[in-house]
């Protein structure tokens, strides 16, 4: 359902970043705009009651466009032709494969040699379990993660992911990472400023 309210708040924030509405991001705000009641509405159920959830909705919204902002050129073109293709992720020339890296060919500098192999089996949509950052004995699996913006030595570096996606994006396959952002190592930022209090 349109919300006009809501629609004005997201064109007044994303003029407010620099977004061309009319120019190289209109894609990213239409699609943003035309999903907008959703986002808002499962935001609303989780964080309706917080005291600050007006002002972590507009950050919400800031992140998203932020996001797009840092996107490559590649990568737009891309969402560009997946949205021309609509529901996409749903097409039957998607064929996905779930992997630990570790237990698939060690690490995820060692993953791009292995492309040609997945693509002789038809797969072009890899899944790969949990990477990043989460404490030795007590990781829960790898989803215990105590930092989102580095990968786990064990698997390598942020580097090494960054590699391992642009090899698939030139093979035209797509790279999703396994992330629950629902919980996290106690060792976390969010966790330990939680122990102290701090209701953000």
């Amino acid at each position: 359902m349109y919300n006009f309210t809501l629609h004005q708040r997201i064109t007044r924030i994303c003029e407010q970043q620099g977004l061309l509405l009319s120019g190289d991001d209109l894609g990213f705000y239409t699609r943003l705009s035309a999903n907008a009641t959703a986002i808002e509405s499962l935001y609303r159920s989780l964080y309706s009651n917080h005291l600050a959830a007006d002002a972590l909705f507009e950050q919400l919204l800031i992140t998203l466009i932020r996001g797009h902002q840092q996107r490559t050129r590649e990568l737009r073109a891309r969402d560009a032709n997946k949205a021309a293709k609509g529901q996409w992720f749903l097409s039957n020339e998607i064929c996905g494969m779930s992997l630990y890296v570790d237990r698939f060919c060690g690490k995820l500098n060692d993953l791009p040699a292995r492309l040609p192999y997945l693509e002789s089996l038809g797969v072009n949509f890899l899944h790969i379990m949990p990477i990043f950052e989460s404490p030795a004995g007590e990781s829960d699996g790898g989803y215990a993660v105590s930092d989102f913006r580095k990968v786990d030595q064990r698997f390598g570096t942020i580097d090494d992911l960054r590699a391992l996606q642009k090899s698939m994006q030139q093979k035209e396959m797509y790279l999703m990472l396994d992330i629950v952002l629902n919980h996290t190592s106690h060792h976390h930022e969010w966790a330990v400023k939680a122990k102290k209090g701090d209701p953000v």
